[in-house]
Order: structure tokens, then C-alpha cells, then sequence
């Protein structure tokens, strides 16, 4: 054996506390071999590896989270974790990229579908026809706002009437004055910013987007407790059903980003009609496919049998869609308030 085979054979010491090295970390201190003075490359390589786990486990989790319902999940407490990207970053990951694309692609002309609903000018006399009941005087009236719809540029959606008139429109007799002043001052703040939309309505529907994913991250939990208290008797950990939740948001948030997609794709090939049909069909399937999932989720991880989980499901899928509908209105309501 030559001297440079023997040489490649010692150990390398660790550099903080000279532990002979047996991996890419000293399992006496836990310090990794690499540092931060090697090239750029490395670095790049290192930021996408630890940010979106692109090493063979992305595409591993996200064919199992759309197509195998609970597959992740009973995955994850049988104990087989390192192969797939963890539940916490999987669902930010895919949140995130999610409202990034709504963003993208949304369509924030709110005069628009005024505007095409509006009756073209020859269908007067359909109009008429339509509105010959009315008198004389609202006849002509009713004509004239139906062929000609207010601009969209001063239309104003949101009408706010009174607090300028009104120097404390809130005086609640059982709370201190302290209190009543400070709701004053988030009523009068709260109806600038809904003059503030009238003028420019893209930038509060921007800044909504910017907290919904936020706010749908507070709502897992809320979901977690949900499924807590409706399998209670099955004496699984809290945060067992935390991983339901972050799975299923996960899988909704995959579900949709490829509607997107799908209705991008269909408005672009438009030209193409059995293509963008095609599109338009797959992405109706994949709406259905979506309630099928978590139902088939919740069946595999649970164990119970069809009717009682079907019963549990409607009752907590409408419990949650309740309480979504309240946080995403505390989301509009803390929107205007901290715009």
C-alpha cells in the first residue's frame, strides 16, 4: 500500500475540537466540514439546498402530496422523514410562491366587469323594450345609467358618509375616554384608506395579498385543534394532527398554483380551442379533486370508516370555512387599518 493510500485513510481531525471525522459533521461538537471560505458556487448551492430542499426530495413530495391522499403523513410518524422536504417548509414553500403567482396574474381592473356587462350601444331597443313599464321620467333615466355605466376611474366602490361630519363618531359611555379615542382614530383611519382605494384600488388589493399568507398560517393551528377535539378519543398528540393541517394546506396550495398554471395556459392557447379545452377540463378536475383528497387524507390517517369520517369532514371542513371567512374579514379589516 502506497504512502499516499495510507494518508487518505487517517481521519480528518475536526477543526474545532480535533474529533477524528467520520461524516460532514463532528459528532463529538456538531460543527459541519464545510465553512463559509470555499467558492461562491458552494454557497448557491448550499442556499437552494437549504431553502428549497432541491435535492431529489422536492419532486419526491410533491407527486405523493397531489396524487397519494395521507401518503406524506403516514410517511412522516412511521418515521421515514429525511427522504421528503420537511411539512413546515413544504407548506411555506408552496404558500408563498402561491399568492406570489395570484399576484402575478390576477386581474386588479375592477371597472372591467362594469364595463363588459354594460349594454352595447344597438341594444337600445332591446333596453327599452325591457324598461317600458317605468314611467316617462325613470324611463329615461334608467336608459341612460344602463348604455352608459359610470367610468371606472371615478366610480367609487366604497361609499363612506359621516365621519367627516362627525369629529368622534364613536362615544361607547362604558369605556374610558382613552379607549373611545383610540377607536375614533382607527374609524377615521380606516375610512382615508377606503377613500384611498377609490382612487387606487391595486395597491390595498396588493397589500391584502401581502398578509394572507400570515393569516392562513394562523389558521393551521386552529384547524390542528379542530381535528384535536373531533378525533380526541383516538389519543393522538396535537401535533400529529398539526401535520394533517400542514400537509392538507400544503396539498391545496399545490392544487391551486397548477389551476393557475392551467388557466394561464388555456387564456394563452385561446386560439386553440381543443387545447384550451382541454386545459379548461383538466383544471375542473383537479376543483374536484381537491375535496376528494383531503376527505381521502383524513380517512387514511384516522382509520375510521367511511360514514363517520364523511360525517366528521362536512362538520369540520364547515366549522373551518366559517372561521376562514372571519380571519380573512380580521385580514381586511387589519389591511385597512395598518395600510
Amino acid at each position: 500500500m502506497s504512502t499516499n493510500e495510507n494518508a487518505s485513510a487517517i481521519p480528518v481531525p475536526c477543526g474545532n475540537c480535533r474529533t477524528p471525522l467520520s461524516g460532514p459533521y463532528c459528532h463529538q461538537c456538531g460543527q459541519p466540514v464545510k465553512g463559509l471560505i470555499r467558492p461562491l458556487s458552494g454557497w448557491i448551492a448550499d442556499f437552494f439546498d437549504s431553502v428549497f430542499d432541491y435535492d431529489g426530495r422536492l419532486p419526491r413530495t410533491l407527486f405523493p402530496l397531489l396524487l397519494r391522499p395521507g401518503f406524506l403523513t403516514r410517511e412522516y410518524t412511521a418515521g421515514r422523514r429525511v427522504r421528503y422536504v420537511t411539512p413546515v417548509r413544504l407548506f411555506l414553500f408552496l404558500t408563498i410562491i402561491l399568492f406570489v403567482a395570484i399576484r402575478l396574474v390576477s386581474n386588479l381592473d375592477i371597472g372591467r366587469v362594469t364595463a363588459d356587462l354594460a349594454p352595447a350601444q344597438d341594444d337600445r331597443e332591446r333596453v327599452e323594450r325591457i324598461i317600458g313599464w317605468l314611467p316617462d321620467a325613470e324611463r329615461d333615466d334608467t336608459l341612460q345609467a344602463a348604455l352608459n355605466p359610470p367610468d371606472a376611474r371615478t366610480a367609487e366602490p366604497i361609499q363612506i358618509d359621516g365621519l367627516d361630519d362627525v369629529s368622534e363618531p364613536f362615544a361607547i359611555s362604558w369605556l374610558p375616554d382613552r379607549i373611545n379615542a383610540q377607536l375614533n382614530s382607527a374609524a377615521k383611519h380606516m375610512a382615508a384608506n377606503m377613500r384611498r382605494i377609490n382612487q387606487d384600488p391595486t395597491a390595498f388589493i396588493e397589500q391584502m395579498l401581502s398578509v394572507a399568507p400570515q393569516t392562513l398560517f394562523f389558521m393551521l393551528p386552529v384547524f390542528a385543534l379542530l381535528l384535536k377535539l373531533f378525533y380526541l378519543f383516538k389519543r393522538r398528540l396535537y401535533t400529529e394532527h398539526l401535520l394533517v393541517a400542514l400537509h392538507s394546506h400544503a396539498f391545496i396550495a399545490f392544487a391551486l398554483l397548477i389551476i393557475i398554471g392551467l388557466a394561464a395556459l388555456s387564456s394563452a392557447l385561446a386560439g386553440i380551442p381543443w387545447l384550451a379545452g382541454t386545459f379548461d377540463v383538466i383544471a375542473a378536475l383537479l376543483w374536484v379533486w381537491i375535496p376528494v383528497t383531503l376527505f381521502l387524507t383524513q380517512k387514511r390517517v384516522y382509520g375510521q370508516g367511511w360514514l363517520m369520517t364523511l360525517v366528521k369532514f362536512s362538520v369540520i371542513g364547515t366549522l373551518y370555512v366559517i372561521l376562514l371567512v372571519f380571519g380573512s374579514i380580521l385580514t381586511l379589516l387589519l389591511s385597512l387599518l395598518l395600510w
